[in-house]
């Protein structure tokens, strides 16, 4: 769960050039997904949806014990981070970085 915030973060101040909005833009963004599993957890029909893209879900401590971690929670979390890494190494590399 460390490691997907943090690739988001990072492509996050990749693409925008002050750190300030980067650190709030990072913030929001783990609230709502925060959020995005209370909701898949309350109502039924979001259950799958929301619950596999909130990664706090798959990080409960009561879930990792008692079931593991589940393999949905790890493939998505892969996919957002090499994607997140790759964009970020991409942007960087034609970013013009003022010393």
């Amino acid at each position: 769960m460390g490691l997907t915030f943090l690739s988001v973060g990072f492509l996050l101040s990749a693409m925008l050039s002050s750190n300030k909005p980067a650190t709030s833009l990072s913030l929001g963004l783990f609230f709502l997904t925060y959020i995005m599993g209370i909701v898949g957890k309350l109502k039924d029909v979001f259950q799958f949806f929301l619950s596999i893209f909130s990664p706090v879900e798959a990080a409960l401590p009561s879930n990792v014990f008692k079931n593991g971690i589940e393999g949905k929670y790890m493939l998505t979390d892969w996919i957002v981070i090499i994607v997140c890494c790759l964009l970020t190494f991409l942007i960087y590399r034609r970013k013009d970085l003022k010393v």
